[in-house]
């Protein structure tokens, strides 16, 4: 799939209330830092260990208070590592190489810390890769809770919480020397809550423990993907609906997905002589230009419609033309290593 492609993956139209109609646009972003181009098959490998693995006694203890344990966090583990692959993936910036090492044979003196240079160096070898990226260390904590309230007269109240939160580790190691490329730490807690005149009833929230470490393990997976990896994004565009009865005429073909038959439309309006309504319909056509992949005409539509309407939709617009068309220009340098470059 080109990057064009990639660029105009979807135009979905979303109604909304009042005059807020934005339409969705998909396109490549890249990649929070860009790995050095000649980086093309990266192998993802799993040497992450639950903290305190070792030490059998606290790890007993920490499973019996938290529903955790080696197991759960080597299955967290690799439900993040499937979701880093999944985003190291979504173009062609990447062949991706996985290996989930059985984190139980490894030593548990490595946790949380680099994977040796000749190591590296062994996997690029024998996986035919240019670079290691890897889930060094990943911890989850999960505490679940009961709190009853009992007021005269009334029947009692159960509020039961789940609190889960996940740390991990990621690294990238350069397949020729070994040398660590990006390291990165992320964190994330999510909690889950239900009230009830019963305490088992409040208790059922701690059944959602697996989901809730699942839910984080798969968001630092994509997290750390978008760091190291051009990316699909998804947002929202707003675009006027109201005004002149052409410009609602038009915003019935839009909302029907027609935007070619609305836009020309638009067009016509351009030739009228009221200020706002040849902005708004600038705005309108900005938007179309986008989702056609035309940037730099997008961004010209759109700084000459906020010169008139310095509304919030319009200059919002404009500066997010213009940072995608700094961002295409990143995203280039960053794809020029591989096999479908810009």
């Amino acid at each position: 799939m080109t990057i064009q492609q990639l660029a105009t993956l979807s135009i979905t139209t979303v109604l909304a209330a009042a005059c807020h109609h934005p339409v969705s646009v998909s396109f490549v972003e890249p990649a929070d830092i860009g790995l050095p181009a000649d980086v093309e098959t990266v192998l993802v490998v799993n040497r992450s260990l639950p903290r305190n693995a070792g030490e059998s006694i606290l790890n007993a203890g920490e499973s019996l208070a938290t529903n955790e344990g080696f197991d759960a966090d080597y299955g967290t583990s690799l439900v993040a590592l499937d979701a880093l692959a999944s985003v190291l993936g979504e173009t062609d910036r990447f062949e991706v190489l996985q290996l989930n090492i059985d984190g139980k044979r490894v030593d548990t003196s490595l946790f949380d810390k680099p994977l040796d240079a000749r190591t590296a160096i062994k996997l690029c070898k024998r996986h035919d890769c240019d670079a290691v990226i890897a889930l060094d260390a990943l911890d989850t904590d999960t505490i679940n809770r009961v709190i009853g309230e009992k007021v005269a007269g009334e029947p009692p109240s159960f509020t039961g919480t789940a609190d889960a939160s996940i740390g991990a580790t990621f690294r990238v190691y350069d397949g020729d020397t070994g040398a660590v490329l990006d390291t990165s730490k992320v964190h994330r807690h999510t909690s889950a809550e239900t009230t009830s005149e019963r305490r088992d009833e409040a208790m059922a929230v701690f059944a959602r423990n697996g989901q809730l470490q699942n839910h984080l393990a798969r968001t630092v997976g994509n997290t750390y993907g978008e760091r190291i990896s051009p990316h699909i994004v998804s947002v929202q565009r707003g675009w006027y609906a109201v005004g002149s009865p052409e410009l609602r005429k038009a915003a019935l073909f839009a909302k029907a997905d027609n935007w070619d038959r609305a836009a020309r439309i638009w067009t016509k309006i351009l030739d009228s002589e009221d200020a706002h309504d040849i902005a708004k319909a600038r705005h309108n056509l900005a938007v179309h230009n986008e989702l056609q992949g035309n940037l730099k005409k997008a961004r010209n539509l759109a700084s000459r419609a906020e010169r008139t309407l310095s509304r919030p939709k319009t200059q919002g617009y404009s500066l997010a033309i213009s940072e995608r068309i700094a961002d295409a220009e990143e995203l280039e340098r960053q794809m020029a290593g591989s096999s479908n470059p810009v």
